[in-house]
């Protein structure tokens, strides 16, 4: 069962304390234009791999629910597998959030999936 808000483990945890904070550089988290261009890269081929379906559901992506990109092993802590193909889903935003609201955000694995 999860926390009431008030309990909430992120209560408090804004900028460099929270664990989805990305180096004050907006929505992305790579550090360079490099990093950038080989995450969308990921990002587009793990779409292209899913056939810009939901994983979970088997649903297109709308503009109220739209897809994300999941990594089964988080960014945070495998930076060797960060661009890795075999390392993703596509998820509807909504399924993401609820996931990440279960199992937290950074050390995530494929066997919490």
């Amino acid at each position: 069962m999860l926390k009431s808000n008030k309990d909430h483990w992120l209560k408090g945890r804004k900028g460099p304390l929270h664990p989805a904070y990305k180096n004050g550089r907006g929505n992305s988290r790579a550090e360079t234009i490099e990093e950038l261009e080989k995450l969308n890269y990921w990002k587009k081929m793990i779409l292209e791999k899913t056939n810009y379906t939901c994983f979970i559901t088997g649903l297109k992506g709308t503009i109220d629910d739209p897809l994300v990109c999941h990594h089964f092993y988080s960014w945070a802590d495998n930076f060797n597998l960060r661009y890795d193909l075999n390392n993703g889903v596509a998820l509807k935003k909504s399924i993401h959030k609820k996931f990440h609201t279960i199992y937290g955000f950074g050390k995530n694995t494929p066997f919490e999936f």
